[in-house]
């Protein structure tokens, strides 16, 4: 759980909230996390790459017909 300090940029984490049989996460799953995050961002970039290229190939191909 985060508490906002009197300070503009302290945050204090605490566990008041957190059930008392919770467990760290492991360096071995947030490596993991980590990298199957990177892959979904380079997957994502990758999909927004090829429908801008479909897109742009569209509308070129539009302005040819009506020249």
């Amino acid at each position: 759980m985060f508490v906002r300090n009197e300070g503009l940029f302290t945050i204090t984490v605490t566990t008041g909230g957190a059930p008392k049989n919770a467990i760290p996460l492991s360096w071995e799953a947030a490596i993991v996390s980590c990298g199957v995050g990177i892959v979904l961002i380079v997957l994502a970039m990758l999909l927004m790459r090829g429908l801008g290229q479909v897109l742009l190939r569209d509308m070129r191909r539009k302005t040819r017909m009506q020249d």
